[in-house]
């Protein structure tokens, strides 16, 4: 979905793409497909953002033995105890969830990040 034509506000010359014209036999057909395509584009990005939040949340609760080379020990991921969240996890849990559906506006994120700072 990586397609120029799939981003909002792409200056792109439709008539001349290959991409789009491959989305239906009529106009209206490709534009319908288009915007179903560009819609389905911005639930996967936030989808993929919030999904991703949560992995390095859960990465960052993980503690860690590093490497000795002098005993042979390697690094070793030691894992976390999630029946231990306390309230403090869950509300900064919803508050990335609410970043994540600014699909990208800067100022939104920057005025959100002021109010719960």
């Amino acid at each position: 979905m990586s397609m120029e034509e799939l981003r909002l506000g792409s200056s792109m010359d439709l008539a001349n793409s290959r991409y789009y014209l491959s989305l239906g036999r009529t106009e209206e057909s490709r534009h319908e497909a288009l915007k179903a395509k560009q819609k389905q584009r911005l639930d996967l990005r936030a989808d993929a953002f919030r999904t991703l939040q949560k992995a390095l949340k859960d990465l960052h609760s993980y503690r860690y033995q590093p490497a000795d080379p002098q005993s042979g020990q390697p690094f070793r991921w030691m894992p976390n105890n999630k029946h231990k969240r306390s309230n403090a996890d869950d509300l900064h849990e919803q508050q990335v969830d609410e970043v994540v559906d600014f699909d990208g506006n800067a100022a939104q994120v920057a005025e959100f990040v002021e109010l719960h700072a």
